[in-house]
């Protein structure tokens, strides 16, 4: 890993841990190119790629603070999108565009999924999600009746991982995939952006008794949110 990738990771290690929070300031050129022993121009280049990537903004003649509108999530932690908002130290929220019910055999291959009878009810809910009110992304998200018996639509407009812990639901894993993608037109209304590129994250939540119990397909605004990983050797 070079010098510059490292000084990258740590920072972005930082937000995610909320060591560093929004509007806190990075140390400076000739402070980082000490502490991790390179040159000023490695670190200027580092802090350019994280201003690049939204996880800060450069301001002249005044230094590096960390963004108050990028979120940052750590690839592999299982938590909801109210958690990580929260982390991060803004308000979550979500503003509910359609809820409704569907019986199960109207969507054959999540009733074969999620092991529903033909009458059993799967729930569908779209909303927008925001942080300290500024949206983030919209999510389109099926619901395993097994628990969603009884919805309180307040509830709704906050966390679904809440009610379904409630009633008994423990995350055991999850599976998904990103793509990128291009807004629809209702998409661009309701996030109140223009040509904006969209991260597209599919996930499939499973519970303890490794039943799936959600569908998610989560529309992230690319310009706010940003995913984090690391990869290590074996």
């Amino acid at each position: 890993m070079n010098k510059y990738e490292q000084i990258i990771n740590y920072y972005r290690q930082q937000i995610v841990d909320k060591v560093l929070k929004p509007g806190d300031q990075l140390p400076n050129e000739i402070e980082i190119a000490q502490t991790f022993q390179v040159s000023r121009m490695t670190a200027n280049k580092a802090l350019n790629i994280l201003a690049q990537e939204g996880c800060i903004r450069r301001v002249k003649g005044q230094g590096s603070f960390v963004d108050n509108q990028q979120i940052v999530k750590a690839i592999g932690n299982l938590t909801s999108f109210t958690d990580d908002i929260t982390k991060m130290g803004q308000k979550p929220g979500a503003i509910l565009v359609e809820y409704k019910i569907e019986r199960a055999e109207k969507l054959p291959k999540l009733m074969e999924k999620m092991k529903l009878g033909s009458d059993d009810a799967i729930h569908y809910i779209v909303r927008i999600r925001t942080a300290d009110e500024t949206p983030i992304a919209i999510s389109y998200t099926y619901l395993s009746q097994k628990y969603m018996s009884s919805v309180d639509l307040r509830k709704i407009e906050g966390s679904v991982y809440q009610i379904m812990q409630e009633n008994g639901a423990q995350f055991k894993y999850s599976d998904g995939e990103m793509t990128a993608m291009m807004p629809t037109e209702d998409e661009k209304r309701l996030l109140k952006i223009k040509d904006v590129a969209l991260l597209r994250n599919i996930t499939w939540m499973y519970d303890q008794d490794d039943d799936l119990i959600e569908y998610t397909e989560m529309l992230y605004i690319g310009s706010r949110y940003n995913y984090y990983y690391r990869t290590v050797n074996q």
